[in-house]
């Protein structure tokens, strides 16, 4: 049997790396993190987040107002769980864009980004994980 020189493909792969290594990683790049890598950034930010809370310390505080805010509403942002509470009433995204003076287009871009976040196939998916999250109870905000 002929061997070659070549690495094999175990030895090809990158060791798995710990959340913080990525984490310092991410950062530490000149250039705009890739889709994937931004895939990587909110598991890794819930899992500080946790580890934070565990240590007695406030996420917010570490990782930022808007960090936090975004952890506490299953990472959506403010117009995302606005929207998403109104995607719960039924409204279609025509309705929500005239009631927000937004396009449709934009609305139709923020569903899809809720719907990503929390993996939902459909808007009665949204519906249903945001009102696990406890997002579709108004808070006076």
């Amino acid at each position: 049997m002929r061997r070659s020189n070549a690495p094999s493909r175990s030895a090809a792969r990158p060791p798995s790396l710990p959340p913080l290594a990525v984490m310092k990683r991410l950062w530490s790049t000149s250039s705009p993190p890739t889709g994937r890598l931004v895939g990587l950034a909110k598991p890794l930010a819930n899992q500080l987040a946790t580890a934070l809370s565990a240590l007695g310390e406030r996420p917010e505080r570490r990782l930022g107002k808007r960090t936090g805010a975004q952890l506490e509403n299953g990472g959506l942002t403010r117009r995302e769980v606005e929207i998403v509470r109104m995607v719960a009433t039924g409204r279609t995204n025509r309705e929500i864009a005239r009631e927000l003076f937004l396009s449709p287009r934009t609305v139709e871009m923020h569903v899809s980004s809720i719907l990503m976040k929390l993996n939902g196939r459909s808007r009665a998916d949204a519906a249903r994980r945001a009102s696990e999250l406890g997002l579709l109870i108004q808070h006076g905000d």
